[in-house]
């Protein structure tokens, strides 16, 4: 107990003499000091993130499937605040509770209808798509009543749209179900509607068509998708309202888009849906109508810190991407560079110390890897075994040893003829404790500073393996970036210089990187070596 304390002691002493001389290297603290904020980066960056690195979708409950968190490329929510960029739109989700889950949601909004006789509307707490709680419209009428000509329930939100640009998309979700006595003369028709309110005049060179006046606003409506229902619903029905998709109504009158068309700038707006009820008279109706899952999102010009890229259908966050990157970087440099050093340094004192035809055939096989063209034997191997994270880090670790190898040779060359050798045979100790024993703390210095300087290299040589194309399908990584980039074609079609923040974050961070680890390279280097040692 008292050798192996004393054995800690002496160790804990070193490491702070080490440290000691390591803080007095600027260049290695700069170094380390980035090192740890890419490791924070990669460690706590996908942690923070709410979305999926790869396929990143909104957040909340949307059975019709995902929606994307913003639009391609989205400029960085900094632009704002630039000159001129005051006007630019931000992304908008319009309902608080889409899904209905308390009776407080119903407060947000408001419905009238034509016939308060037959029709009602409320909240019902255990229906809904997931019974938690839905909208509930409600015609009833009994075979003696006189049906009116056709009764409606009109359920409106109100909001306000701030911004003075028009928003780039926007996506409407909807759950419904329709239940009870429907037929061909008794149809249910769902209708989806924005309509905008301003004060008078109207807007100046308007293409939308004026359609009324009321207290003394003027108001512009927009059809945006309806459907029929003349059979009861076998399930929930969900819908996804897109304005880039043939969901929308068009009038091929209009040029514009129709966010565009709806949002030309800031005002008040009213997000409508009418339940029309066709009754042709006959037999008592009893009709149902519920609704789930009502939201609006608003996709505006800018989002995140960095920006998105340019995926389509769901693009990326590029700040999340660049955390994801630092994280699988950091892994695959350390991890490759373990590999490849260890195996480099036990190939080496294997062969210096015990030397003859183990020598001689660890030696020529050295050569014959180190002559071999590296870039393309590392293409062919990630084409034939696949561009899997762990065939990349194999690939890379197996190619990367032997000129490591050959200077540890070196060194136990030189080691193995010592006194203090000799006396190690003497004493009996076979040849792997006299390796493992004697040699190998003597040669740790070039360890350490192989390691250094092996990650960096290993680094951009995954990234330019990805920028190839021969990336791992389910990893995001720096490399990746670039790919996607070339493959989108806006270099070509809009510049790097409007969407720099695609490329540009990527290309700093690898560089950042393989510099601050060869700073520390060489601040080690400047330690452990006697001949760059500094008297201080």
């Amino acid at each position: 107990m008292a050798t192996y304390k004393a054995k800690m002691a002496f160790r804990i002493k070193g490491f702070k003499r080490f440290w000691a001389e390591f803080k007095r290297c600027k260049r290695g603290v700069v170094g380390i000091t980035f090192i740890c904020l890419y490791a924070v980066l990669g460690v706590f960056g996908p942690i923070l993130s709410p979305h999926d690195a790869l396929s990143p979708s909104l957040l909340g409950y949307y059975p019709a499937g995902k929606a994307p968190i913003a639009n391609e490329l989205a400029v960085p929510t900094w632009y704002r605040y630039l000159p001129g960029g005051g006007d630019l739109s931000e992304n908008m989700k319009v309902v608080s509770d889409h899904e209905f889950s308390s009776e407080e949601a119903m407060k947000a909004w408001h419905w009238e209808t034509n016939a308060p006789n037959l029709a009602n509307l409320r909240y019902n707490p255990v229906k809904g798509d997931r019974n938690d709680g839905a909208i509930e419209a409600l015609y009833r009428r009994e075979a003696a009543d006189v049906p009116p000509k056709k009764a409606y329930i009109k359920i409106t939100h109100k909001f306000t749209y701030p911004y003075k640009r028009s928003p780039k998309l926007f996506w409407i979700h909807v759950s419904y179900l329709v239940d009870g006595t429907l037929s061909a003369d008794s149809a249910v028709t769902i209708e989806f509607l924005f309509r905008r309110i301003q004060k008078p005049p109207p807007l100046v060179n308007y293409t939308y068509p004026l359609v009324s006046h009321e207290d003394s606003s003027v108001i512009y409506t927009y059809p945006l998708h309806a459907e029929t229902i003349i059979r009861p619903s076998m399930g929930w029905t969900h819908t996804w309202i897109r304005s880039n998709k043939e969901t929308i109504l068009r009038d091929p009158k209009y040029w514009l888009k129709p966010e565009a068309t709806i949002f030309p700038t800031s005002g008040d707006y009213t997000y409508e849906i009418r339940i029309g009820f066709e009754d042709k008279g006959g037999k008592g109706k009893d009709i149902t109508v519920y609704l789930d899952n009502l939201d609006i999102i608003l996709y505006g010009e800018v989002y995140g810190i960095l920006g998105t890229d340019g995926r389509k259908g769901s693009p990326r966050d590029i700040a999340t991407s660049l955390a994801y990157g630092a994280r699988l970087s950091i892994f695959i440099g350390l991890l490759a560079a373990v590999i490849s050093v260890s195996l480099g340094l036990f190939i080496g004192l294997t062969s210096g110390y015990i030397g003859g035809a183990t020598d001689e055939t660890l030696m020529r096989t050295t050569d014959i890897l180190m002559s071999l063209p590296w870039l393309p034997l590392v293409i062919v191997l990630m084409v034939v075994l696949g561009s899997s994270l762990w065939n990349v880090i194999l690939i890379l670790s197996l190619l990367g040893w032997m000129s490591f190898s050959r200077n540890v040779r070196s060194m136990a060359l030189s080691l193995r003829e010592r006194a203090f050798i000799e006396a190690a045979k003497a004493a009996g100790a076979g040849k792997f404790r006299i390796i493992f024993r004697h040699i190998l703390p003597n040669v740790f210095a070039l360890v350490y500073l192989a390691l250094a300087v092996s990650v960096p290299g290993i680094i951009v040589t995954e990234s330019y393996l990805s920028f190839l194309g021969l990336y791992d399908p389910w990893q995001l990584s720096w490399g990746r970036m670039f790919f996607e980039f070339s493959q989108s074609g806006v270099a070509v079609t809009k510049g790097i210089g409007e969407y720099w923040f695609w490329v540009v974050p990527p290309g700093m961070a690898i560089s950042v990187l393989a510099i601050s680890f060869i700073l520390v390279g060489y601040s080690l280097d400047e330690i452990l070596n006697p001949k760059l040692r500094v008297r201080r």
